[in-house]
């Protein structure tokens, strides 16, 4: 059987397939993902410190895992957002970006403290501080959605009113409209509009709802990564300080000298 046999192909296909639009969307991806590339490649310089030899290096001698994590993606469009609308100067907006700023830095610290404290195994591989490694990941299930939630409230009907296809600001007729109404204050209509169907990819799109449940299950289960972060996080510590303070005193113990003035 071969998919190019026009026979065979639509009684295998469950949904309706536009192979215009697939091969339309395939030459305006290629060229996009080419840029990318050359521009990563005008980048890196002959020097043998460059950073990019160095990440190689490191992922090269890396017998573990390497863990990438962050939830930037939505912080970073969030605050743009609230920049191109003019409302970052607004406290409740501020609020939001700073909710949105403490939960990225809770993760990048976790992980910067992982490598900070790692120690090498007994095979002499560099191990992260599984304390810090697996407390964000306990938290990712909650966390994201946070993230994702905030980009919503600020983005806001902002990601409905773009136009539904580039048609519309390529056709003549509907061009000058879309320039008149679909913009902000010092950013031109095309940007805003760009702006904004990136926050619908991540808060509205069918891609979007499949990152969403990565972003809270690829660990596992919530309450498997909340086991590691039990069973990691050295309990047995914070018990000891209990247990000292509660040993310093009792029922027979004489107050302070100031409790007793007072």
């Amino acid at each position: 059987m071969s998919l190019t046999d026009t026979k065979i192909l639509p009684k295998i296909l469950s949904k309706s397939f536009d192979a215009g639009r697939a091969l339309e969307l395939a030459r305006g991806t290629l060229p996009i993902e080419a840029d990318a590339i050359i521009a990563l490649k005008n980048r890196i310089s002959d020097d043998l410190n460059d950073p990019f030899a160095q990440a190689i290096a490191l992922l090269l001698n890396c017998n573990g895992r390497v863990v990438v994590s962050g939830i930037g993606k939505s912080g970073h469009i969030a605050r743009k957002i609230a920049a191109t609308n003019r409302i970052d100067v607004l406290p409740s907006v501020q609020e939001k970006l700073g909710d949105l700023a403490s939960l990225a830095a809770f993760v990048e610290g976790m992980i910067l403290a992982a490598e900070a404290t790692s120690k090498p195994d007994r095979n002499g591989v560099q191990v992260p501080n599984r304390r810090f490694l697996y407390a964000p990941m306990g938290l990712q299930a909650e966390v994201y959605p946070r993230a994702l939630h905030l980009l919503r409230e600020l983005a806001g009907g902002g990601v409905l009113q773009v136009p539904s296809s580039v048609d519309e600001l390529t056709n003549p007729e509907t061009r000058p409209d879309m320039l008149r109404y679909v913009r902000s204050t010092g950013v031109p209509s095309e940007e805003r509009i760009k702006l904004f169907r990136l926050a619908w990819d991540l808060v509205g799109s069918e891609f979007g709802g499949r990152h969403h449940q990565y972003e809270m299950f690829y660990a596992g289960a919530p309450y498997v990564a909340k086991g590691y972060a039990f069973r990691n996080y050295g309990y047995e510590e914070a018990l000891t300080l209990v247990d000292r303070f509660l040993d310093g005193y009792g029922v027979d113990t004489p107050a302070p000298g100031v409790l007793q003035e007072a």
